[in-house]
């Protein structure tokens, strides 16, 4: 997107891990607009990233990570006893959530 500059009609789903780990703050936040010119026909976009720089540049009701409902019950989130995120070896995926769709990445 950014070293070749060519548009590409035949990509229509757009998939990039981590970009944060190769881009600079310039080009994370030109993603969500530059994919679009590069790849005129996208029909899907899926970004895993850490990345704020990319998150405030997309809009709320295409962001989403979701998880079990039932690792989160209806209590006081004051109550430091109660863990709310899985482990590190147990995480189990994320999920993404639009208007539309909601789905798993991983």
């Amino acid at each position: 997107m950014f070293d070749k500059c060519v548009v590409d009609p035949s990509i229509t789903r757009f998939d990039m891990e981590y970009p944060e780990r190769w881009a600079n703050i310039l080009e994370l936040r030109a993603i969500p607009d530059r994919m679009i010119i590069c790849f005129p026909n996208l029909q899907k976009v899926y970004i895993k990233t850490h990345s704020v720089y990319i998150i405030q540049c997309v809009h709320s009701q295409h962001i989403g990570i979701i998880d079990k409902a039932e690792k989160y019950p209806e209590k006081d989130y004051r109550d430091l006893k109660i863990r709310y995120c899985d482990e590190p070896d147990k995480f189990e995926g994320l999920w993404s959530m639009s208007a539309t769709k909601f789905e798993k990445v991983t």
